[in-house]
């Protein structure tokens, strides 16, 4: 595969993470979420994955390489934040971690980009 060819897939892989991450906060703010809702428990699920050991599919060990969550500690604050998403306490330090998830994902998505166009970063 071409660099342009991996840079791309990078893109799309972090911008697929940042709408679910978006989706799942604009239905928390909006009080119009559930532990059963699909986005929610899909993204609570990728979240608790990233403390495994070994991560349990490709798209947990895809977000994990995206946010660089090697740290045991940020693993798991995150995989807490997931089993926070998975039940019905959610509080505002799961969405203030939500935004800088997403704010992670979007300075990646930018390096990559960036990348696809030749820029050096």
């Amino acid at each position: 595969m071409s660099d342009i060819g991996v840079h791309s897939n990078v893109y799309q892989r972090v911008r697929d993470y940042g709408q679910l991450i978006d989706e799942v906060l604009v239905r928390l703010r909006s009080a119009a979420s559930s532990p059963s809702d699909p986005p929610r428990r899909r993204l609570g699920e990728l979240l608790v994955g990233l403390q495994a050991g070994s991560p349990p599919n490709l798209q947990t060990a895809w977000l994990g390489m995206l946010i660089g969550g090697t740290d045991p500690a940020t693993r798991s604050e995150l995989a807490r934040v997931g089993r926070a998403l998975l039940s019905a306490s959610i509080d505002s330090n799961v969405i203030d971690q939500l935004e800088k998830l997403a704010g992670r994902l979007e300075e990646r998505r930018t390096e990559a980009l960036t990348k696809m166009r030749g820029i050096r970063t």
